[in-house]
């Protein structure tokens, strides 16, 4: 289905161009100013932010990636837990985006330590570069009165559709997977500048052994990548080496490779997690991973019934077998 409201931002040109520029440099300069509840960056965090900005610049440049804005400090909104309620609607995380803002918001107050905090910087950084590479212009209103407005179609490997569905609704895939890949990308860099940081920021033994939280989805993709290099006779850093890849430059091919080892619909099933699943509880999950565990073919079309909602109960169906089930 084609959509003719919205166009990609670099097909428009000229002073259109720079209208919505200007529009989207208001937007945001306004949105980084000091909000009802914020709490003021200390010296330390501010300088963990420039950390943050340097490794993600390296994983940008090492793909070929040159143009990018860095993170603005502003761009990170500490809040005290009443205030983030608020912004965030009750949502109940650590943290949280806002594509359009470019912004993050982060409940300062529940965060159990400093190493969480960081982890969670990072992790919400790469959100904030991700926001960059894939944007897109909104038509809306009637004939002769239409305006456009700048918004984030795909950031990392989390799909907005642009092309609302039949019954009207907007929808998007593979979030449960952008998670997960941005919190191994987020262990990815911590590990591999684990001396400097531990120098630069006075780790300590004991504080290294506190427990920091990761998306529960994460071995699971791990399973996914081991599973893909054992079966297509690969190393399996290549195939997290392709997985990271597309994070950043939205290469998107190889997760063909996943319907290679798991079957017709198993990309379907992994674009709906955290999407479009009936429930998010630990037995559900249980069910997703298992959904991958087993080769048995009618185990998993039986989970996948199961698990997914109706409209992707229905994709995966159509992916398996066509118009003809």
């Amino acid at each position: 289905m084609k959509n003719e409201n919205f166009v990609f931002e670099n097909k428009i040109t000229g002073e259109e161009k720079e209208k919505m520029n200007k529009y989207s440099s208001i937007t945001k300069e306004l949105s980084r100013g000091k909000m009802e509840g914020e709490i003021e960056k200390n010296e330390e965090e501010l300088k963990f932010l420039k950390f943050a900005n340097k490794y993600i610049k390296e994983e940008l440049q090492s793909f070929g990636i040159e143009e990018f804005e860095d993170i603005d400090p502003n761009q990170f909104h500490f809040l005290n837990e009443e205030a983030y309620c608020k912004a965030t609607r009750n949502l109940g995380s650590l943290a949280f985006v806002v594509p359009l803002l470019e912004n993050a918001y982060v409940n300062i107050e529940e965060m159990p330590h400093r190493l969480q905090l960081y982890k969670t910087i990072l992790h919400e950084a790469l959100h904030l570069y991700s926001f960059q590479r894939n944007q897109v212009y909104i038509e809306d209103g009637e004939d002769g009165d239409e305006e456009k407005y700048l918004l984030t179609y795909r950031y990392g490997y989390s799909n907005d559709n642009m092309v609302k569905d039949k019954f009207g609704e907007d929808h998007s895939h593979f979030m449960g997977l952008n998670e997960a890949m941005t919190d191994l990308i987020v262990l990815d860099i911590l590990r591999g500048h684990q001396r400097e940081l531990i120098k630069e920021f006075n780790v300590t033994f004991e504080e290294a052994l506190k427990p920091v939280s990761y998306n529960g989805y994460k071995d699971l993709f791990i399973f996914i990548m081991q599973k893909i290099a054992e079966k297509l006779g690969e190393d399996y850093e290549d195939v997290w080496g392709r997985f990271k890849k597309g994070y950043f430059t939205g290469e998107m091919m190889h997760l063909r490779d996943i319907e290679k080892v798991f079957g017709k619909g198993s990309t379907r099933f992994l674009a709906a997690i955290d999407s479009f699943v009936r429930d998010t509880n630990t037995e559900m999950d249980k069910e997703v991973f298992a959904f991958f565990e087993t080769d048995d073919e009618h185990v998993r079309e039986q989970i996948a019934q199961k698990v997914l909602d109706d409209r992707e109960w229905n994709a995966y169906l159509k992916r398996r077998y066509g118009d003809h089930k």
